[in-house]
Order: structure tokens, then sequence, then C-alpha cells
């Protein structure tokens, strides 16, 4: 590339064969653009979460996190960052899956140099369009909110995940506690009703901090587990942030185990396991009430709630819905997609009583409904949400999950819903 000419576009290969990502930077530099090679899955993350990209081009079959668990990642840190899965070896399942974390295209190797270029440049261009257009969307549905609605809009630009987008009064609650606790050191709570999306931003505040992300139900806390969380040759992957969701099951057994690692280590001394372990407790209702009830010890609460993280209900967001709407599709892949006036005006009249999973799932379902013009209407939801509760097919949430219990350190069975 020119040294006086500006790069077109900034560009993340992600591949463990060194061969195949010098080949793929050579095609893609001699069109004027900027690259960055990484060699497995979890380095991809890493650089995703570190710099700006303007596209990812992701290998399947890498070391320590494998392309879909960094897809899963990457759709959580950064929803609107388009991928590309360039992979050998990929069955069709596997693209379907791929598909379904909202992979801008799978394309197989050996891939011809000119498509490749052409299959770069056309997505960039078309996200950098859809992002312009959900940038004029945002802009015109805060306006009549004032001066605060246009400083809820910066910060959903600057934290881009579903339940952080919006400028109602929960919204901003929501955001600024997020950015409050999300460099916390040894342990975070999420907590709230049933249904109001913490385990989106559990992973969203362990996606802030370098390392891997692995998960777990409370039932699965063990002396084993943490030892394996804490075992040194997991230190070249950096911190692992291990999620415990239904966090209020939790026993006192458990809990004066995680009590004691807390105290006996200090929160992140020079030979403290926590360097290189941090803890989110996922919990459906609050804490403070489990305490007064004797279910959760008192001296645990007071050191981790600090770093608390309340979530709204899904009828505190009503306002919302339809810009938490517009960026799920966007998480998905799905940007070109659009909910119509009606659509989004249907979502903010509904009351959701399986909570923000419901939401979620609904706004998926509607997708493959639609027709050549992408544009999801009142009667298109009213189908998706009739059929919702009999789905048995895996969504993003049943992805996400699943590829954070396949990064955590143990081996486990029991299934984890989304909250």
């Amino acid at each position: 590339m020119d040294s006086a000419k500006p790069a077109r576009h900034r560009i993340l290969i992600a591949d463990d064969s060194e061969v195949c990502c010098v080949l793929l930077a050579m095609i893609l530099k001699k069109t004027d653009h900027e690259v960055r090679c990484v060699f497995d899955g979890a380095q991809a993350v890493a650089a995703v979460r570190e710099e700006p990209f303007d596209l990812v081009l992701l290998d399947h079959d890498m070391p320590k996190l494998d392309g879909l668990g960094a897809l899963a990642m990457i759709r959580v840190l950064k929803p609107g960052l388009p991928v590309v899965i360039c992979s050998g070896t990929i069955t069709p399942e596997q693209t379907a899956r791929f598909e379904r974390l909202g992979a801008a295209q799978v394309v197989k190797k050996p891939v011809d140099p000119l498509r490749l270029r052409k299959i770069v440049d056309e997505t960039v261009e078309w996200h950098r369009r859809q992002h312009a257009a959900a940038a004029r969307e945002t802009e015109e549905r805060t306006t009549d909110a004032g001066a605060r609605g246009r400083e809820g809009a910066t910060e959903q630009r600057a934290l881009e995940t579903p339940l952080l987008t919006g400028s109602s009064k929960a919204a901003r609650r929501l955001t600024q506690e997020f950015a409050r606790i999300r460099n916390f050191k040894t342990a975070a709570v999420v907590e709230g009703p049933v249904g109001s999306g913490a385990l989106d931003i559990a992973v969203a505040l362990a996606d802030s901090q370098d390392g891997v992300v692995g998960l777990c139900a409370a039932e699965e806390v063990t002396e084993d587990l943490l030892a394996n969380v804490l075992a040194p040759k997991r230190s070249d992957l950096g911190a692992t942030k291990l999620i415990v969701t239904g966090s209020q099951r939790l026993t006192l057994d458990q809990q004066a185990m995680l009590d004691h690692l807390l105290g006996a280590h200090g929160g992140g001394g020079a030979r403290s396991p926590f360097r290189n372990w941090r803890l989110i407790l996922c919990v459906q209702g609050l804490l403070g009430e489990q305490a007064e009830a004797g279910k959760f010890d008192e001296h645990l609460l007071l050191r981790i709630g600090a770093m608390t993280v309340r979530m709204p209900s899904m009828e505190d967001r009503r306002g919302d819905l339809a810009l938490m709407g517009q960026a799920i599709l966007r998480r998905i892949g799905l940007g070109r997609t659009e909910l119509t006036r009606g659509a989004q005006d249907w979502l903010e009249a509904q009351t959701w009583p399986r909570g923000y999973r419901e939401f979620h799932r609904t706004i998926e379902m509607a997708c493959p409904l639609v027709g050549p013009e992408k544009r999801i209407n009142e009667e298109h939801l009213k189908r998706a949400r009739e059929s919702e509760p009999t789905e048995r097919g895996p969504l993003f949430h049943d992805l996400v999950v699943e590829s954070l219990r396949e990064t955590a350190p143990i081996d486990n069975t029991q299934g984890v819903r989304a909250s």
C-alpha cells in the first residue's frame, strides 16, 4: 500500500494459519486496505475490544476460541461490526449457526481474490450506510426528548448493545451504572426482575475487559470449578470472567466459599488469583432482599454490593422498545431489515410478560417472514410472537450461551437460559 495514500478500510484477519493470514492480507493490501492479523479467536476478540475496525475476516477452526465463539463475543462487544467467515472446513450446520449469529457472509477457502475484495468493499459500505441511517433515526426519535435525549443518544453510540439503547430515564440510569462499574476488579452483580436481560449486561461487562468469558449455573459452583478457573495454565488467556447465572440460588456454603476467596486475597494483590479472575453474579431479584430473608450472606454482600447494576423492568423501558428493536436487528447482522413505523408503535404498545428474552426472540423470528423489501410490519411481529413460546430452534441467546459454556473451564451439561 502506498504510504502516502490513506487506507480505505481497517480489516482484522483472524486465522491460525500464518500462510493464510499472509495471503489474505496481501490480497486486501493491494486495494489499499489496512490489515492486522491475529492467530486465534481470543486474540480476535481482544483486538476488537482494543481497536476500531471496519470489518473482521474470521476463520472457524482456531485454538483457544473458535470462530463461533469469537463471533458470539464480537456480536456482544461490537454489535454493528460486520464479520465475514472465511474457512475451508465448515459444514452446512455450522454455516447456519454463523448466520444465526449475524455473520455478514460465509465464504469457503480457497476464495477468489477479486471476489474477496468485492465482498469486503460491499459489506463495509453497506454497513456504513446502515449505521448512518440508524444514527439519523435515533436523532429523530430522541429530538423530542430534549437535551437529555441527545445525551442518551451519545451514550448509546458509545456503548452499543440493545439494552443500553434509548433515552428514557431507565435507559440513562442503566447506562450510567454500567459505565460506573465496567472496570470492576474482582466481583460485580447484575440484578433485576425475571426477564430483565441481566445476562446480556453481564456479558457486556465481562467483555469490557481483556481475557476470556465463561458461564455456569449457580448449582455448578464448586471448589473444583474455581480451582480450574484459577489454574496457572489459563494465565496465557488473560483474565477469566466467570458469569454465574441464577446466583440467587447459591447456597450459604457456596457463598461462604466465595466470601473466603474474596477476603483471603483482598481483591487483587500481587499474588492474588483475582488478578486473572473476575466474578459476575447474575441475579433474579435483589440480593439485599435475599440477605434480609437470611438467604444471602450479608458479609459477602458488603464485599460485592458496591459493584452492582440494577436492571429496570421492560415496562420501565416502554419508550425505548423501538430503538431497542432496531438495535437487535443490527446485533444479529440484519441491520438491512427495518421496522416500519407501525411495527415500532406496536412494539411499544405491548406488554412483555416473559421479558427481554421474549422481546428479542419475537424480533428475530419476524425476520424470516419478511419479503425482499426487508421491512418488518405489525403483522410479522404478531405472527412471530404467537409462535415464539413453542420455537425450539436455536436463536441468538441460545447460541451465545452455548458458546460461553464451551469457553467456561468446566465440563457441564445443564441448560442455562438467558434472563
